[in-house]
């Protein structure tokens, strides 16, 4: 009978790492897929300075919701963030600057106001939005909106 040689555990953890890095070079080496998706948004014409886009899958469209940041009018998804093609739901957001820190309570507190100030966008671009996007793929994709702001 052959005693057992302690170079067999390190053989079969060899062969494992063996196998994970041929699967992670076969299975990972593909770049992301999906629409590559930038454009601008306009507020009353001009761009807006600081927001977010969100866009929220359809009906027919498998695909997570996405959020971009809105800088200077303009607007980017991430590498990470490729979208397929289907059609999208779009909400515009913009940021407005406060004159204290949100993270700070005695400044919130010395507020005339509890009350955080309402989004400037009109409802009808953000949260009753009918805004649609379409993506075609797989060619990069620029899309455009105008906005309004609120009216008081």
């Amino acid at each position: 009978m052959t005693p057992p040689s302690s170079s067999q555990p390190l053989g079969r953890v060899l062969a494992l790492l063996a196998a994970l890095a041929l699967a992670m070079q076969t299975g990972c080496s593909s770049a992301p897929t999906g629409v590559e998706v930038n454009g601008q948004v306009l507020v009353d014409g001009a761009p807006l300075e600081k927001g977010s886009i969100v866009l929220t899958p359809q009906a027919g469209t498998v695909a997570p919701k996405r959020a971009a940041p809105i800088v200077n009018g303009e607007f980017k998804f991430t590498p990470e963030d490729l979208l397929p093609p289907g059609r999208f739901r779009v909400e515009i957001y913009a940021e407005e600057e406060l004159p204290f820190a949100l993270d700070d309570p005695r400044q919130f507190a010395a507020q005339k106001s509890p009350v955080l100030p309402r989004n400037p966008i009109a409802a009808e671009f953000n949260s009753q939005s009918r805004l649609v996007a379409e993506l075609t793929g797989p060619d990069p994709q620029t899309l455009k909106f105008e906005v309004k702001r609120v009216r008081k």
